[in-house]
């Protein structure tokens, strides 16, 4: 009885009540309702009427609220929406098997706590085809990771399978579009583009699906995590990803393999991006410690060997490791120009002046997105070391104030710099540099 009750009510409510016909029919079992008991009430018929009323106007806000309502994430969470459309009492339980599985699983892992787990509703579901679809339902939602698809039940040879569908999609901060066509790939890869399920093994086959969908969303979401700039979530997700990834079950799957070989490269760069974060809040200890950790899951990161360079020369005061770390990083910069102002620092500041012209002149004829932040750090550096009244690195007046000229076109500072070059340097070779930029700065102010 309880179970007939149980498909009765998956059948008629979840899937059908958004319907005009089921308002109707539901308005006429509470008219039919109250005839039945008007029999035994007839002395309170006014009662009755107003009762009766009001029933009708709780089942139609019931009823828009059923239809139209969305779900909404709470902001403080990772929303992770799962829209599934079935047809069927069968398909209805699978799904609902599936979403227990997966809910379930979240929490084995440990990670339950950072998603906020949100189902929408069937005869929504019903219209979310591709991603045109999963922006429209985002705007009403605000998730952040999309799981969805179709589940469906067909007979062959005799034996009932189901067959699901998985699609992805995962709104993430502007990035650029090659990273983010990479990060949609690395998403359709992962999930099964169509999964069947023996009827005989439903439990079975919810797990597994469940298995790889929980894979599927620590690596996703810690990705869009790094790139929207949160490396401890990225890391915690991407960590309990690797640890999964490498059971025995999985070696064979090509696939995750993919994902496997990236994840060593992804943790070390958020390694490096907390290092960075530690830094700048001064606590070194930790800095260094998720430094090491970057380098050790890749010693190819670039972004982390020049900022050990920095902490070489900064906290350590080692100004040949500084040196070695910054060749490092020139090594594996890919095109990249950062480390071209530590080289030229460097070079300044061990007096080899020749050298560091040689890249202030690369420096001039280069340039990259987010250099004026660059620049930026870089005078606010060299400027709290000349702030030292025992360092008699004069050279560094130069530094900034060649950048400030040939850089960022600001006349009045390059040439309050260079002229405090000139009255506390006697280094002929950068003092003809600069009485040759002065006469142009000059005339520009």
């Amino acid at each position: 009885m309880i179970k007939d009750l149980d498909n009765l009510y998956k059948n008629y409510v979840e899937n059908k009540f958004h319907k005009i016909s089921a308002l109707v029919i539901s308005f006429i079992i509470t008219g039919l309702f109250y005839i039945f008991i008007h029999q035994f009430i007839r002395s309170d018929f006014n009662y009755e009427w107003l009762l009766f009323i009001l029933t009708i106007i709780s089942i139609f806000i019931f009823w828009l609220f059923f239809k139209f309502k969305y779900p909404k994430n709470n902001k403080n969470k990772n929303g992770l929406i799962l829209s599934f459309y079935t047809k069927n009492v069968d398909e209805v339980k699978l799904k609902e098997k599936f979403i227990r599985e997966l809910e379930r699983k979240l929490d084995d892992v440990g990670i339950k706590k950072y998603f906020n787990l949100i189902e929408i509703k069937n005869h929504h579901s019903e219209f979310i085809k591709n991603e045109e679809d999963i922006k429209k339902l985002d705007k009403k939602v605000n998730g952040h990771l999309y799981i969805y698809g179709d589940i469906k039940k067909e007979s062959e040879n005799n034996q009932e399978i189901y067959f699901i569908d998985l699609r992805g999609y995962v709104r993430h901060l502007p990035i650029p579009i090659p990273v983010s066509k990479e990060l949609s790939v690395d998403f359709s890869t992962l999930l099964p583009k169509e999964f069947n399920i023996d009827k005989l093994f439903e439990l079975r086959g919810c797990k597994f699906l469940s298995e790889i969908c929980v894979l599927t969303v620590e690596y996703i979401v810690g990705a869009a995590s790094l790139l929207s700039r949160n490396p401890f979530l990225a890391l915690k997700l991407h960590q309990v990803c690797l640890s999964e990834i490498d059971k025995e079950v999985y070696k064979d799957n090509k696939q995750l393999k993919r994902i496997q070989n990236k994840l060593p490269i992804l943790i070390s760069a958020e390694h490096s991006l907390i290092a960075s974060i530690y830094y700048l809040n001064n606590i070194f200890d930790k800095t260094k410690e998720n430094l090491l950790l970057s380098l050790k899951f890749n010693d190819r990161n670039y972004d982390a060997w020049l900022l050990k360079g920095l902490i070489d020369f900064n906290v350590d005061k080692n100004i040949d490791e500084s040196f070695i770390s910054i060749k490092k990083a020139e090594e594996y910069a890919n095109g990249k120009n950062e480390w071209r102002y530590s080289r030229a620092f460097i070079l300044f500041f061990t007096g080899d002046f020749q050298e560091a012209y040689k890249i202030c002149r690369k420096i001039k004829e280069s340039s990259y997105f987010g250099e004026n932040e660059t620049l930026k750090q870089v005078e606010e550096f060299n400027l709290s070391l000349l702030s030292d009244q025992n360092l008699n690195k004069p050279q560094l007046w130069f530094w900034i104030g060649y950048l400030q000229y040939f850089k960022k076109n600001d006349y009045k500072k390059s040439l309050e710099y260079f002229q405090k070059f000139i009255n506390y340097s006697n280094n002929p070779f950068l003092k003809e540099k600069v009485n040759s930029f002065l006469p142009d700065i000059k005339n520009r102010i």
